[in-house]
């Protein structure tokens, strides 16, 4: 009994408390909803902040890729204009090349495809030789790039009467005749003063000069002996660069020593054509 009256009291105690001093918990309470409403906006502000930021950066990289997208578009379009120009320039080198060739082989001329290692040592100074020889007969052919004018290299070619000075195989010359597309020559050639009576046929249009025996006249050292320079502005190389062919064909007459041959076959051409370079290029040749 005694217990429940304690109790009883201890009750009306706590009530009487709680209804005579209520601020003390009601200001605790409001103490804790402030504290929880400043770390929500604390949460807020750095939301808040996090997000301008991301969107900040979102922008930002959106005109990056934007940036992006357009440098990279461009780069495509220039790199597709180029490589057109560049497929253009090669169809009509191309185009430009089978021309002459079908000019050429009007004239009876038919030039061998170089190939890439031949390009490259024409590129780097140096000559593309080919001979062929069977027996007494044989075919050579020279190619060489000149640092010159097409015009300046083939006006050069068709001074018949400066080979003398040009040419170190040609120890001396008369001009029978000459006109502006045909001129008729004997030259002595070699340390062995072989003579040939050779007609030249000059083609201007096509910078073509055509050789051969003039039969009118005697010969005793070659029963054939033709071919041509031709003169071409070739198009692998850069402006200013000119291309010289010099090929011939020969067939020595049964009088002729073999030493001669030998000469005519693996000497002559490749020491008619070692002057070309250095006199275009206004240096000193000796040979």
């Amino acid at each position: 009994m005694e217990v429940l009256l304690l109790l009883l009291l201890f009750s009306l105690n706590h009530l009487t408390l709680g209804f005579l001093f209520p601020t003390v918990n009601h200001q605790k309470n409001i103490a804790i909803t402030n504290n929880r409403h400043d770390k929500l906006k604390r949460k807020c502000t750095l939301y808040t902040a996090h997000s301008s930021s991301s969107i900040r950066s979102m922008i930002s990289n959106s005109h990056v890729y934007n940036n992006f997208d357009m440098t990279h578009h461009e780069n495509n379009e220039n790199n597709i204009q180029r490589r057109s120009s560049l497929s253009l320039y090669a169809a009509t080198a191309d185009q430009n090349t089978q021309c002459s060739k079908a000019t050429l082989r009007s004239r009876g001329i038919s030039l061998p495809t170089l190939t890439k290692r031949e390009l490259l040592d024409l590129a780097s100074g140096q000559r593309v030789q080919k001979q062929n020889r069977s027996g007494r007969a044989g075919h050579g052919l020279v190619v060489v790039d000149v640092k010159a004018s097409a015009e300046e290299v083939f006006n050069t070619l068709t001074q018949f009467d400066k080979y003398v000075e040009r040419i170190p195989t040609v120890r001396s010359s008369c001009i029978y005749s000459q006109t502006a597309s045909k001129c008729v020559a004997e030259f002595r050639v070699s340390r062995f003063s072989l003579r040939f009576n050779v007609i030249h046929s000059v083609y201007h249009d096509e910078k073509l000069i055509k050789f051969q025996l003039d039969d009118s006249r005697r010969n005793m050292v070659m029963r054939k002996a033709e071919g041509f320079w031709y003169v071409q502005t070739p198009s692998d190389r850069p402006d200013g660069y000119t291309r010289i062919w010099l090929s011939a064909e020969v067939i020595a007459s049964m009088f002729v020593p073999n030493m001669i041959v030998d000469y005519a076959a693996g000497r002559a051409l490749p020491r008619a054509t070692k002057w070309l370079q250095p006199y275009f290029a206004n240096e000193d040749y000796e040979f």
